[in-house]
């Protein structure tokens, strides 16, 4: 490299001075431009496509209607799906169609013996569903059916006893025929159609549902009394003959609210 300086002073500088020198030689170095390219690869993956679920639809609210096809003969047994297939309302609505026969002079009773098959039925089709069942239908109903085959006694009412003045007396002698002593109650039948479907219902009811067995035993207990004492008032309808006759009107509303939706 050769370096060349030249200096040329024309007068006496004022303060001190910057010198510049100039360099020249080869060019600058060229340069590389790189042509690699970054690739990220993954190993095969499961990609999971589930079916997607299908939309459902809410179906608007309506009214729902149930046909009842009654029996051409009252002697024809009640079929299990009958009963297990319907809700207790539903079941309400047959029975009130069914254990219900016109008597002469066009007056609709209450069919007993058609109601001791109702029972055996739904037995039949199981002690739970029997329950439930009659738990759900109106209480008054399921004792008039119950009061018509069986007199219930509070066991306390007929065990022995001492009296104040010491005598002991025995227990009342159960009455000749089928009897039983269940839940602290003595249940004597009155007719023996259903009776045996009838106690191992009850028996159920005592030892799964309690509550429910007591409500219908102080009722049936009510209307096993005797006949009353006649007095100013013995004109009045005897207990049971009140209690059916309630049925009777309570089944008239039923029905008449049906016939009222209907139209």
């Amino acid at each position: 490299m050769l370096t060349t300086t030249e200096l040329v002073t024309d007068a006496a500088a004022a303060s001190s001075t910057f010198t510049v020198s100039v360099s020249g030689g080869n060019d600058a170095p060229g340069f590389n431009v790189g042509a690699c390219v970054q690739v990220t690869t993954w190993p095969a993956a499961l990609q999971l496509q589930p079916v997607p679920a299908a939309e459902l639809k809410v179906r608007p609210a309506g009214s729902v209607s149930l046909t009842v096809t009654m029996l051409s003969s009252r002697s024809m047994p009640v079929t299990p799906a009958v009963t297990t297939a319907r809700t207790p309302a539903q079941v309400s609505r047959i029975l009130d169609a069914d254990l219900w026969r016109v008597r002469q002079g066009g007056n609709e009773e209450f069919d007993v013996e058609r109601f001791g098959v109702w029972i055996a039925v739904l037995v039949q089709a199981g002690l739970e569903i029997a329950t439930e069942k009659l738990a759900g239908l109106q209480l008054g109903l399921v004792v008039a059916g119950l009061s018509k085959h069986l007199i219930v006694r509070d066991h306390g009412t007929i065990a022995a006893y001492v009296t104040l003045d010491g005598e002991l007396i025995a227990e009342r002698p159960r009455k000749a025929g089928l009897g039983v002593d269940i839940g602290g109650y003595r249940i004597e039948a009155r007719r023996t159609s259903a009776w045996d479907e009838i106690v191992e219902l009850l028996a159920f009811m005592e030892a799964e549902h309690t509550e429910f067995f007591h409500r219908l035993m102080r009722e049936c207990v009510r209307l096993s009394s005797g006949p009353r004492e006649e007095d100013g008032f013995h004109a009045l309808l005897q207990d049971d003959e009140q209690h059916m006759f309630d049925t009777s009107s309570d089944r008239a509303a039923r029905r008449a609210v049906c016939e009222n939706r209907r139209w």
